[in-house]
């Protein structure tokens, strides 16, 4: 049996303002079917917490997966403030980065800072001298360790941060890092050999 709509003579039969659909009764079926959804997923969710209280919670890894660690937020770190033997992301975006961020040597990194010196006193030098003046200073500060390569292996070359004109005010700092030597910018896994 299907329901038909009553004729529209301006108003409807069950109501003034009611949009035309099944009628009331069809409608307050539908209620108990809904509210019985409802009330299976809200216990079958509690059921689920129950699982975890009750015992699957122990504070021991699961023998096979072990634990789900969230990885640490990295430490922003502003350009003026490197300092020596620290681990960096984010090297290969100061063309526009005011921040790298600073993790742990063990963990995945773009470069290690192996050396920090100031520039000159005096008006900005220009980009070219700057980046002549880091190349030289940094290879003799660090060539050796760059040689060295990292405790697991990885390759390295040489990478240099200079201070930009905007910066020159407050920041005069020349970083010499250490990255992969391939060109495909991979990450290290491990600090430079040598210690500081």
């Amino acid at each position: 049996m299907t329901w038909t709509p009553p004729e529209d003579h301006g108003q409807f039969r069950w109501g003034y303002d009611t949009p035309p659909g099944p009628p009331p009764h069809a409608r307050s079926r539908a209620l108990p079917v809904a509210a019985s959804l409802v009330l299976a997923l809200a216990v079958s969710g509690m059921g689920a917490v129950g699982l975890r209280v009750a015992g699957m919670d122990t504070g021991e890894p699961p023998p096979e997966t072990g634990y789900l660690v969230e990885a640490p937020v990295p430490d922003p770190v502003r350009l003026a403030d490197l300092e020596t033997g620290m681990c960096v992301n984010g090297v290969f975006e100061t063309a526009q980065a005011k921040y790298l961020f600073a993790v742990p040597c063990q963990d995945f990194h773009d470069g290690e800072v192996l050396a920090v010196f100031s520039a000159p006193d005096g008006r900005w030098p220009g980009k070219l001298v700057l980046k002549k003046l880091a190349d030289t200073e940094c290879a003799e500060r660090t060539g050796v360790r760059i040689k060295a390569g990292t405790d697991s292996g990885d390759p390295l070359r040489q990478l240099t941060l200079i201070p930009s004109l905007q910066g020159w005010r407050d920041d005069q700092k020349i970083a010499c890092l250490a990255v992969h030597r391939d060109e495909g910018q991979p990450q290290l896994l491990s600090p430079v050999r040598g210690g500081y």
